[in-house]
């Protein structure tokens, strides 16, 4: 018996386009490290004032993170160390998932474009 299989992977979402080298630049790859355990990645977006917005369950007491930015589509900025971490839950769970991280010092990249509040976004 012989088995064959080809698979298309797409490096995109569907319907997207590809990225210029100076284009979403605040996408941020984050490298999440624990002694004992294997490391993984997670993503987040930079905001205004050195902050990083990303998902609460991407924590785990005792664990560094490395922050790499500038990394989609071109080259990466040299990796930012996260000075501290503020974790917003509700206290039923973690049913809003929100973390932000706070860089140690300010990137030189431009942050994410966020509607002004009261605005609905376009």
């Amino acid at each position: 018996v012989t088995v064959s299989a080809v698979l298309d992977l797409q490096k995109r979402i569907n319907g997207g386009h590809e990225c210029k080298k100076n284009e979403r630049l605040y996408h941020v790859e984050l490298f999440v490290t624990r002694l004992g355990e294997s490391p993984f990645y997670c993503g987040g977006t930079l905001l205004k004032n050195q902050w990083i917005l990303t998902a609460a369950h991407c924590w785990k007491e005792g664990c560094k993170i490395r922050a790499e930015l500038g990394v989609h589509p071109g080259p990466k900025q040299p990796d930012k160390i996260i000075e501290r971490h503020e974790i917003f839950m509700d206290p039923n769970k973690r049913v809003h998932d929100i973390m932000l991280l706070k860089l140690a010092e300010n990137p030189n990249i431009e942050p994410a474009s966020l509607p002004v509040c009261g605005t609905h976004p376009p």
